[in-house]
C-alpha cells in the first residue's frame, strides 16, 4: 500500500490545518500497508495525522501519521485476522502504531 499524503496547510491566519491523507491497504496475501501522512504544521487547528493503512492476513497495519503542532496524530491500521472454526467471525486487532502528537 502506498503512503498517504500530508496535509497541505492552511492559508490565511485562523484556517484549519490539512489533515494527513490515509495509507495504502496492504493486499490481502502479499505487500505492506501504507503510513498515514504528516498533518499541516500551519493553521488554528493544525492538521492531525492520517490514519495508517489496514494490513493483510500476514502484513501488520500500518502507522498513523506524525499530527501537526498540538494535533493528534493518526491512528494505527488494523490487520486482519483469518477466520477459523474458533470465531465465528474474523477479528480485526489494531496492530499499527499510533502516530505521534505535534508538539
Amino acid at each position: 500500500g502506498g503512503t498517504g499524503g500530508n496535509g497541505g496547510n492552511s492559508i490565511g491566519v485562523a484556517g484549519i490545518g490539512g489533515a494527513g491523507g490515509r495509507g495504502g491497504d496492504a493486499g490481502l496475501l502479499f505487500g505492506a500497508a501504507g503510513t498515514g501522512g504528516h498533518g499541516a504544521a500551519g493553521g488554528v487547528p493544525a492538521g492531525v495525522g492520517g490514519a495508517g493503512g489496514n494490513g493483510g492476513l500476514f502484513a501488520n497495519g500500518g502507522p498513523g501519521g506524525a499530527g501537526g503542532f498540538n494535533a493528534a496524530g493518526g491512528n494505527g491500521g488494523k490487520r486482519r485476522t483469518v477466520r477459523n472454526w474458533r470465531h465465528r467471525r474474523g477479528r480485526e486487532r489494531t496492530s499499527g502504531p499510533v502516530g505521534t502528537a505535534g508538539t
